[in-house]
Formats: structure tokens, C-alpha cells, sequence
């Protein structure tokens, strides 16, 4: 009776596989794509599907409807992510201006600036 020799677990394919797989949206000729579906607007910028449409409805991501396909464009993306990056810069810089103020640059005194006497 042979014995059937396993793979390790820890083979290099199976620790890789989410990682070594490129994204649909990637062309066989190295060509960044104009637009993507859905789906690989998810990937692309790890954002879920459900907030994904929450911006589309809102309007802060611009899409195109060809058929019963949607497709987002690749500028929207990075547009998007862009002003994401730079609204949390400014975030940072808010709060670094009141850091030790005692003051929240959105709800004003905290409580342990507070005094009682």
C-alpha cells in the first residue's frame, strides 16, 4: 500500500493566493483600463460593495451605464480616494492644532477640560 505524499500546508500557493492574483480589471497587455465593474472597483480600493453604492447614490462617484452594465471609472476612483486622503490629512492637522486645548474641533470643550470647583 503506497502511502500519498500531502502538500504542506504552508505551500507558497496556497499563503499567496489572494495576493499573486491581479484584478480582473488589469488587460493582458499591461493597459490600465478606462472604467471597471463593480466588483473590481471593490477590489481595487478595498472599499465594500454597500458603501461602494452609497456613493454612487450620493454622487460622489461618477459612473456610466452602458446596457445593464455599470462601470465606475478609473479617475473616479482615484479622484475619490484622493479627496478621502486629503480630508483625512486635514482631519490630522485639526487635530493637532487643538491637541492639549482641551478643545474638540467638533463638539467644542471636552470633559476633562472641564473644571470643578
Amino acid at each position: 500500500m503506497k502511502r500519498r505524499e500531502a502538500k504542506s500546508p504552508a505551500s507558497d500557493e496556497q499563503l499567496a493566493l489572494p495576493f499573486d492574483r491581479s484584478p480582473k480589471a488589469t488587460r493582458s497587455n499591461g493597459a490600465e483600463p478606462l472604467a471597471v465593474r463593480i466588483p473590481d472597483a471593490v477590489r481595487m480600493t478595498g472599499i465594500g460593495r454597500s458603501k461602494l453604492y452609497e456613493l454612487i447614490a450620493s454622487g460622489d462617484l461618477e459612473t456610466i451605464k452602458i446596457g445593464r452594465c455599470t462601470l465606475v471609472t478609473v479617475d473616479a476612483l482615484k479622484a475619490l480616494l484622493a479627496n478621502a486622503r486629503a480630508t483625512n490629512h486635514k482631519g490630522v492637522a485639526e487635530h493637532r492644532n487643538t491637541a492639549g486645548s482641551g478643545l474638540s474641533p467638533h463638539r467644542g470643550p471636552s470633559r476633562s477640560a472641564k473644571r470643578y470647583f
